[in-house]
């Protein structure tokens, strides 16, 4: 994975979902390399990219079936 450093104000935290306590985050979260989701994981102040498998969440909100855990920091930029 590669590391930049956070030059931004971050938000966003990973969610416990509903569907076996999988996390949940807002669609703008997620981007695509190729056809491959990832999202944007902040651990000590470096932001790394972290691939995601996504499910179906309520409301609009993505559900993430693997490769984050719940009280994860994300970036939403």
């Amino acid at each position: 994975s590669r590391r930049t450093q956070a030059a931004a104000p971050l938000r966003g935290t990973a969610l416990p979902g509903r569907g076996k306590n999988a996390p949940t985050l807002p669609p703008q979260a997620i981007r695509t390399l190729g056809d491959r989701p990832y999202v944007r994981v902040v651990e000590n102040g470096d932001v790394r990219r972290v691939f995601v498998e996504l499910g179906i969440g309520p409301d609009g909100i993505v559900e993430i079936k693997s490769g984050l855990q719940a009280g994860q920091q994300v970036s939403e930029r």
